[in-house]
């Protein structure tokens, strides 16, 4: 099952924001929020939590899986808004958020999808803008934070889509949240391996997130894929991250040129995944990190 609307998806997991913009709320004793999307859909998780009734003052915890301006926007407006809020993070998404330029970079794009939206006279009201995210707790390997009602989420580093990339896994409900580390889903449901920092460890994360027992898998776009579609969630994204490595390499053996792969690459991939948030300047620069890391992974092999 496909759950792609924003609605309850049972008494511990809420689906919020948008099909766009995934924001989760796990609720035990206390509530943890799970993704954190871009500040222009702040208006609508205000609506959200409020029509499902949501205690907030339970909200105590933010969870950021990886550091990237599309996946902590709503961030620092909760932190202000709910102060008991602790913001859980990699070791490695607390030193990019301690850069001025990373800051800087977050928090243009966020404005551009205000600007985007027409959603200038919201932003002046809830002061949208983005400006600091504050890492009250780092968050490594093995790390557990128990909400209460059993609840306990287990933690395990997964890089290679980013090198702060982080997954949560909730054993009691066999639920789990790997933002873009386990892939991209589109409108129609097909995954995309974005492995832009490092391919190859990406393909390794994925074996690693592949040994969990997976129910519900809550993606950072469209939505929740549950039962059949949650277990085979990741092993699709395995199979579709090789593929991707086999194509790459067989384009790149037939025309000896990386910059036309990564150009046709990156038109096919980035009128199939349609994230209105992402530039194509932006998406040809993961496209070529990809197409790189291939590449050059495949001539060390086999000059070794």
């Amino acid at each position: 099952m496909w759950i792609r609307e924003p609605q309850k998806v049972s008494e511990e997991i809420e689906y919020l924001g948008t099909t766009d913009m995934c924001v989760y709320l796990l609720k035990g004793r206390e509530y943890m929020f799970i993704e954190g999307g871009m500040s222009y859909v702040v208006p609508t998780l205000l609506r959200q939590l409020d029509e499902r009734g949501v205690d907030q003052s339970k909200i105590t915890k933010f969870l950021i899986l990886h550091s990237h301006f599309d996946h902590c926007g709503v961030v620092p407006f909760f932190k202000r808004r709910l102060p008991q809020i602790e913001v859980l993070a990699s070791a490695r998404t607390k030193e990019v958020y301690g850069k001025e330029k990373a800051i800087h970079f977050i928090r243009e794009r966020n404005r551009a999808m205000i600007e985007y939206y027409g959603m200038q006279r919201e932003a002046a009201e809830f002061n949208l803008d983005f400006d600091e995210i504050p890492v009250d707790r780092v968050i490594k390997e093995g790390d557990r934070v128990d909400l209460g009602n059993g609840l306990i989420v287990e933690f395990t580093e997964v890089p290679g889509h980013s090198s702060c990339s982080i997954a949560a896994y909730v054993g009691k409900i066999r639920a789990l949240f790997a933002s873009d580390a386990a892939g991209i889903p589109n409108e129609r449901g097909i995954i995309y391996p974005i492995g832009n920092e490092n391919f190859i460890q990406f393909q390794r994360s994925l074996a690693k997130l592949n040994e969990y027992d997976v129910e519900s898998l809550c993606a950072a776009r469209n939505g929740v894929f549950m039962g059949k579609d949650g277990r085979e969630f990741i092993s699709k994204t395995m199979r579709a991250a090789e593929q991707l490595r086999q194509e790459v390499i067989k384009r790149f053996g037939e025309t000896g040129d990386r910059e036309r792969v990564t150009t046709e690459l990156c038109d096919r991939i980035y009128a199939e995944v349609k994230t209105v948030d992402i530039p194509k300047e932006i998406f040809l620069r993961v496209v070529k990190s990809i197409v790189d890391n291939i590449v050059d992974s495949d001539i060390s092999q086999h000059v070794a």
